[in-house]
């Protein structure tokens, strides 16, 4: 992730920040803007050249190791890690909308989790890849909100916050800032993979296993290719489960969904990006 600095005469290009510079920098438009505003700078920039030429990257040899590498990029605070697990082209490029509208009951554009237009066009085609990347990047932008910053969760829904001039303003990017300094996943360890139907007794049912085959239909995969995932690990004193889907596109694994079918049994949340307290 590079971030332009301005410039007075010829530098060495500018270092790699981390993530939480990166997001403290956007605090002060969150103030005088709206909250929305952060969702749409990480959009803009994350990945290689931006939204439009970010790739996903080559895959793995497991749907484990994949949940690893984004908890990898999640210890690291590193965005771009977090998102290389994802299927991003092949995703797009495989997703049935058919599909989706038969399991959806729903041919809404705004459905951002998968294939919003149909590929048989060129502009559908790329706009689907578009919005898969403004999806994960604006999921992982909520999960910070909610999981890394108490004082940016507070904003979300706060109509009577008012911040009335430098001082008060100055005093909540502290706030922020101490927030991002207690990162709270920078000592994650212990991680283990467990089978998902050890943490839901309905998850191997036949009625939970076919609407599995529908959702993998919808990213145009068969149900071998398709697996939820469950890694649970220790942070910040406290124990959390990760449980996202993930998917074979060309002999090789990626993440699918941040929270997969085992998620919402968890009460894991799309707010959350998959991730939350083991109970």
């Amino acid at each position: 992730m590079q971030v332009a600095a301005p410039q007075v005469a010829p530098v060495a290009p500018a270092p790699r920040r981390s993530v939480k510079s990166y997001l403290i920098g956007g605090v002060v438009g969150l103030i005088v803007g709206a909250l929305v505003m952060l969702s749409l700078s990480l959009t803009g920039v994350i990945g290689h050249g931006g939204a439009s030429t970010m790739q996903e990257g080559p895959g793995y040899d497991s749907p484990e190791a994949a949940a690893f590498a984004f908890l990898d990029g999640l210890k690291a605070g590193d965005l771009d890690a977090m998102l290389a697990p994802f299927a991003i082209q092949s995703f797009a490029a495989n997703c049935d909308y058919e599909a989706r509208l038969v399991q959806t009951q729903s041919p809404s554009s705004s459905d951002y989790t998968s294939c919003p237009y149909p590929n048989d066009d060129p502009l559908g085609a790329a706009a689907n890849v578009r919005a898969r990347i403004a999806s994960l990047s604006g999921q992982i932008s909520m999960m910070i909100f909610t999981l890394v910053s108490p004082n940016l969760a507070s904003l979300q829904g706060n109509v009577s916050l008012r911040i009335p001039d430098d001082t008060a303003a100055q005093a909540f990017v502290q706030k922020i800032a101490q927030d991002f300094a207690n990162y709270p996943f920078k000592d994650l360890s212990n991680r283990q993979s467990v089978d998902p139907a050890s943490l839901w007794d309905k998850y191997a049912s036949d009625l939970n296993q076919q609407n599995i085959a529908a959702i993998a239909q919808i990213y145009g995969l068969t149900r071998a290719d398709y697996a939820d995932v469950a890694i649970t690990f220790d942070a910040g004193g406290q124990q959390w489960v990760y449980a996202p889907s993930a998917g074979r596109y060309h002999g090789r694994w990626y993440l699918l969904m941040p929270q997969g079918n085992l998620a919402p049994a968890l009460e894991l949340s799309y707010v959350d990006f998959g991730l939350g307290h083991l109970h």
